[in-house]
Formats: structure tokens, C-alpha cells, sequence
């Protein structure tokens, strides 16, 4: 009979797996997840120590962006612990909400993942570590980022920043918000300021030498130069993204470059567009997110000559979005589909995009109702 590994042992080793996610260690916390497996399944019975793995093991994946549709449903996706008593519940109850807050962000679920927010900020005083209320502040930044609320990401993101700059060991996080700030600034129109900022941020991961960093840093300094219509070299850096083996354990971010060097090179018809457009309604189809399952599949209409049949299924496929109020999102699609028909010469249904662009901008950066 195989001995039981004690509880308090695996716990040390959670600690120590936790400090390496909450630095941002991520190559080191997925080289620890394989021993803390198989220590949780020799691991003597304890719940406590079973809810905290299981905290971890999603925060990892959240870390990662890599959430598959077959993932197991953590503790946080149930019922909210009760707060009664112990002020462990009441840490747990905080977690629930903030990771329920990232997790709705993700699949772009804003509603929820700032309802989810809300309610974990009014919990924050059951957090004593400052690293985690950091944390959250970024994330919180992160969601208003991608509501294209500025100046509020900007207000949390630098909270965050404060934090992290003043504990050396955390540099990974500073260079997180350092390239959160630039694009914000993207959205600003300060793509001077921002492209200093991105390669204050590359001097800093090539002094460290974090590929997971790398491939999320070339990924946004493509973004830039495609808001500056530099074509050529978003393309190049949306490439060599995708170059990087540890692409693979980030779909999220795989899922969006794709998409963002398929718009890109959409114009030129070829095979190699029609792969990264499938490949992206695979991944998107893998890992459950909607919202990338509708993108990739208005590109691949956009892929072929027009008639009434695909009119009516990017039609349809707009109405999806707007129903889910994605609107910045929608804005940007509405504006590609837009020019697609306008170049194709149908310039009455081009106008009616232009329209429901014109519509979806007026919510982008108001936030959710």
C-alpha cells in the first residue's frame, strides 16, 4: 500500500507554486504543476488543502489564458463559499468573485465579469496580502481595458504599478503594467509614448529571458503598428508571435493573433489565410469562446466572392454580437465587412454597415449595463 504524502507537505509545496503564478513565473509554475499532481493524489484527505490546489490550478490556467471546454468547474464556479465565521471562507469568498470576474472577461462576457468585479472590491479588506490586492487592481484594469474605459484601467493599472515597482522580485509584473499602460495609450493615440514603452518593456524581459512575456509583447507592439496602418510590420511581428513554441499554451493569445494577422493579410485570398482563419475557428471551437468562433467566421465569409447566401450569414452573424454587446469588437468587424462590400461595389448594403458601426461606437468605452 502506497504511503499517504501529509497534508502540511503539499501545502508547502502550493506555496511555493503560488508564489511562482502571483510572480508571474510561468515557466517554472508549469514545470511544478506535474509533482503537485501526483502529490495531490497521494496526498492524505484534506479539503482545505484540496480547495487551495484547486485555486491554483485555475489560476495558472487563467494566468495562461488557456481554458478548454473540458475543464473541470473549480470551486469558484459553484456556489459561493460561506462567510459565516472563518476568515479563510471569507478569503475564499473574495477569490470567487475575482476569479468568476476574470474568468466572464475571458470569454468576453463583460456583464458578468464586472458584476463580478464589483462585488469582489467591496470584499478587498479580507485580503491581507498587498501583492494580491495588486493583483486584482490589474486585472480590474485589464477589464476596463478591454472596455476601452482609459482612464479608468489607467487609475487601476497604476494603483497596480505602484505596488509592484516597490518589490524588486516582481519585475515580471512591472513589465506587464508597463505594456498595459502603452495600450491604453494605443487607444489614445500616443503611439510615440507607447512604442517607448514596449521597448522599455523588451529590455526588460531580455534581461530576464521569458519567452511567455516575449510572444505577448510582439502580439501588442503588432497591435500598434496596425492601428498605425503599418501592415508590413504588424504582419512581421503577428508572425513571429506565432513563431514561438510557448504560443501553444497561451490559445487566448494565439487565438487573437491569428485573427489579427488574418484581417491583416485578408486582402490576398491565399491559402495561408484560409489556414489561419481555420485554424482559429478550431481553436476557438476547442477552448469554447463564442465570441472568437463568430470573429473567425465572419472572416472566412469575407474570404470569398459575395452573393446573397453569405450576405445573409454576416448578417447574421453581426446580429450575434450585437446581441452579446460586444461593441468594440462589433465596431471594428462592422467597419471591415463595410469595406469589403464597398470594394466589391454594393455600396447601399456597405452603407447600412457603416451605419450599425457608427451605432456600436456609440457604446465603446461606456462600459456594460
Amino acid at each position: 500500500m502506497t504511503e499517504l504524502i501529509a497534508s502540511q507537505e503539499v501545502g508547502n509545496m502550493l506555496n511555493t507554486w503560488n508564489l511562482a503564478i502571483q510572480k508571474g513565473d510561468l515557466s517554472a509554475a508549469i514545470e511544478m504543476q506535474d509533482d503537485i499532481d501526483k502529490a495531490i493524489e497521494q496526498m492524505e484527505e484534506n479539503q482545505d488543502i484540496l480547495l487551495y490546489y484547486q485555486l491554483l490550478s485555475f489560476r495558472l490556467k487563467l494566468k495562461l489564458q488557456n481554458i478548454s471546454k473540458n475543464l473541470d468547474k473549480p470551486f469558484f464556479e459553484r456556489n459561493a463559499p460561506d462567510e459565516k465565521e472563518e476568515k479563510t471562507n471569507k478569503l475564499m469568498s473574495f477569490y470567487f468573485y475575482f476569479y468568476n470576474g476574470i474568468y466572464h472577461d475571458y470569454l468576453q462576457d463583460y456583464d458578468k465579469a464586472l458584476s463580478y468585479f464589483r462585488i469582489a472590491e467591496k470584499k478587498l479588506a479580507y485580503v491581507d496580502d498587498e501583492i494580491e490586492k495588486a493583483e486584482f487592481h490589474y486585472k480590474l484594469a485589464v477589464l476596463f481595458y478591454d472596455l476601452k474605459m482609459t482612464f479608468l484601467s489607467k487609475y487601476h493599472a497604476q494603483i497596480a504599478c505602484d505596488t509592484f515597482n516597490a518589490h524588486e522580485s516582481y519585475i515580471k509584473r512591472q513589465i506587464n503594467c508597463r505594456m498595459l499602460h502603452a495600450l491604453n495609450l494605443i487607444d489614445q493615440f500616443e503611439y510615440e509614448k507607447a512604442s517607448e514603452l514596449f521597448n522599455e518593456a523588451e529590455n526588460m524581459i531580455r534581461s530576464i529571458n521569458d519567452n511567455h512575456l516575449i510572444i505577448h509583447l510582439y502580439y501588442s507592439m503588432g497591435f500598434l503598428e496596425s492601428k498605425r496602418e503599418n501592415a508590413e510590420k504588424a504582419s512581421a511581428f503577428f508572425r513571429r508571435t506565432l513563431s514561438y513554441e510557448e504560443i501553444e499554451q497561451q490559445m487566448l493569445l494565439k487565438m487573437r493573433c491569428l485573427y489579427e494577422l488574418a484581417r491583416i493579410e485578408l486582402s490576398n485570398q491565399s491559402n495561408e489565410v484560409i489556414e489561419w482563419v481555420d485554424l482559429g475557428i478550431s481553436l476557438s471551437e476547442q477552448v469554447n469562446h463564442h465570441i472568437f468562433q463568430i470573429k473567425f467566421k465572419l472572416l472566412k465569409e469575407l474570404l470569398y466572392e459575395t452573393n446573397e447566401t453569405q450576405q445573409a450569414n454576416i448578417s447574421n452573424l453581426c446580429a450575434e454580437l450585437e446581441e452579446r454587446r460586444v461593441w468594440v469588437d462589433l465596431e471594428e468587424i462592422l467597419v471591415d465587412v463595410a469595406k469589403y462590400l464597398e470594394e466589391k461595389g454594393l455600396l447601399q448594403q456597405s452603407l447600412k454597415y457603416y451605419k450599425r458601426a457608427l451605432h456600436a461606437s456609440q457604446f465603446v468605452g461606456k462600459g456594460v449595463n
